[in-house]
């Protein structure tokens, strides 16, 4: 999957439920989307995992290493928890984009996908609804920042392998911390209602292809 056109969705549903900024106690709101935007990608990344999406995207790291992302973006560890930096550099484009008036979300396009392709699009497109409409989504980006810095398990293995800030991160070291955490320690975010909603979509995948299976096995034997 595109990092970008996650993140295009993400801040789409962030204008829908008005999540991109924060009220100062001066009265100025600050525009938190820029930073907000790649923590929420990566939690929706760990979410993924934990489920049981699996990673299809080959990625050369910075040690010439091959590692399996779900995203064509690895996430970094900076110094206030993991980030897309690709995706924050370009943020001002992509919310152009995702707020324009020819904007389709990723999971509306369906030319040349295969079917394991949409199948996980469609997961993803769930899990990116439930994320912004969760508490995860409601905590300011100081707040985020704090959890990620306290709990991310990932997050501080890949710190303290490179004895500093800003080295990719592994996709099994997030893998392994998420697949540890429980409803209560992501703001209450129902996984069991997500596990439940990805597991249904397998099963309405397995069915459209057994029926395209049919199908083809009877074009065969009226040639």
């Amino acid at each position: 999957m595109k990092a970008t056109d996650i993140a295009k969705y993400l801040i789409y549903l962030m204008d829908i439920y008005n999540l991109g900024t924060e009220q100062q106690p001066d009265g100025i709101s600050i525009d938190l989307s820029k930073s907000k935007v790649p923590r929420l990608m990566y939690i929706a990344m760990g979410i993924a995992l934990k489920i049981g999406i699996v990673p299809k995207t080959a990625m050369i790291n910075n040690s010439n290493t091959v590692i399996m992302s779900i995203f064509d973006e690895i996430p970094e560890a900076w110094p206030f928890g993991s980030m897309f930096k690709n995706i924050r550099r370009n943020y001002d484009q992509l919310h152009i984009e995702a707020l324009g008036a020819n904007y389709k979300p990723f999971h509306k396009v369906k030319q040349d996908k295969t079917l394991s392709k949409q199948r996980d699009e469609e997961i993803m497109q769930y899990i990116l609804e439930e994320l912004i409409t969760s508490n995860i989504a409601k905590q300011s980006l100081n707040e985020l920042a704090e959890w990620m810095i306290q709990n991310d398990l990932a997050w501080k293995a890949t710190c303290i392998r490179n004895e500093d800030y800003g080295f990719e991160m592994d996709t099994l070291e997030i893998k392994s911390y998420f697949d540890k955490l429980k409803k209560e320690d992501l703001f209450g975010l129902d996984i069991d209602k997500i596990y439940a909603k990805a597991q249904e979509i397998r099963t309405k995948y397995i069915t459209k292809y057994l029926e395209l299976q049919l199908n083809l096995d009877k074009s065969t034997n009226h040639l």
